[in-house]
């Protein structure tokens, strides 16, 4: 029988989070514990790339840029990939 190394922890959540989570816990019938845990294991382990912002991005991506709609300077901020983009499709209009 395989045993887990568990630590125990206490989190504030906000309580939307809170609840969503224990709705989701019930909805697959799991204890709120389970479902967290693996909510930040999937989330952990995903296999969607996570790539840097400085990492090349292709002519296709960057044509793109240029028919994305307005984004605020606090939108830009939280997302420096897409700041890059926007400007790069900006620097290449005529």
């Amino acid at each position: 029988m395989n045993t887990i190394d568990r630590v125990q922890t206490g989190l504030r959540l906000d309580r939307n989070i809170y609840k969503q989570l224990k709705a989701n816990a019930k909805k697959n019938r799991q204890t709120f514990n389970k479902y967290v845990e693996e909510v930040l294991k999937n989330f952990l382990d995903d296999d969607f790339p996570r790539i840097p912002p400085d990492h090349p991005i292709s002519p296709e991506i960057l044509e793109m840029g240029k028919l994305m709609p307005h984004y605020t300077e606090e939108e830009l901020a939280q997302d420096d990939r897409l700041r890059y983009i926007l400007s790069k499709g900006q620097e290449t209009e005529i």
